[in-house]
């Protein structure tokens, strides 16, 4: 893959592609515009080097509220019992913590999957 440019790679507009480097290291990137380069564009100032980044996403994932240990998997609305709303739970916690020996839910809450923001 050293040897592979961008002008060896077919990129398709607003398609989501992975980013592999350092055998573990994973980014996720979207082309959302691509232009070629004119007579106009100065590549040797420092403001047109490409290429650009114009936006870069933010991707936050909670840990569990409780243990603070492992990724939340759950998050609580109007959760009474955790002191939170909304609150996340790993899939550790959040079974003991609203659930009884037998199954039945514990008290009222809302709750939904939670896979990060």
């Amino acid at each position: 893959m050293e040897g592979v440019t961008f002008n060896d790679i077919i990129f398709k507009i607003n398609e989501p592609y992975l980013f592999s480097h350092q055998n573990n290291c994973q980014h996720l990137l979207m082309i959302r515009d691509m232009r070629l380069h004119c007579i106009s564009d100065n590549i040797h100032k420092e403001d047109n080097i490409y290429p650009k980044t114009v936006y870069s996403w933010r991707y936050v994932r909670y840990k569990c509220s409780m243990c603070m240990i492992y990724p939340a998997e759950y998050m609580t609305m109007n959760d009474i019992l955790s002191g939170f709303s909304p609150c996340y739970f790993c899939s550790k916690c959040f079974t003991p913590f609203h659930f009884d020996e037998h199954g039945e839910q514990v008290g009222y809450f809302d709750w939904i999957p939670y896979n990060g923001n």
